[in-house]
């Protein structure tokens, strides 16, 4: 999967592709929900084992799709330091 989403990332730091462009709109929008569910399961007043899995679910959200972010950040922009 990582082989063909780089397909669709330019290469360089000066441009980018339409494609790309709505690669990290749902990258962005996925980290969104998964704040949206870890502030769910903080403030609910349901079961505790409920709010515990969508805390983790909230959780996995947004550390999977910010690392995917940050992957492609780091090979657009090579010189930075991360």
């Amino acid at each position: 999967m990582l082989r063909l989403v780089l397909s669709y990332i330019h290469g360089s730091s000066q441009a980018q592709f339409v494609a790309e462009s709505h690669i990290i709109l749902l990258l962005n929008a996925a980290i969104t929900m998964g704040m949206v569910l870890l502030n769910e399961a903080a403030t609910s007043k349901g079961d505790v084992g409920k709010r515990r899995i969508i805390c983790l679910v909230g959780l996995g959200l947004v550390v999977f799709f910010f690392s995917f972010l940050l992957s492609i950040f780091r090979s657009k922009y090579h010189g930075y330091p991360y």
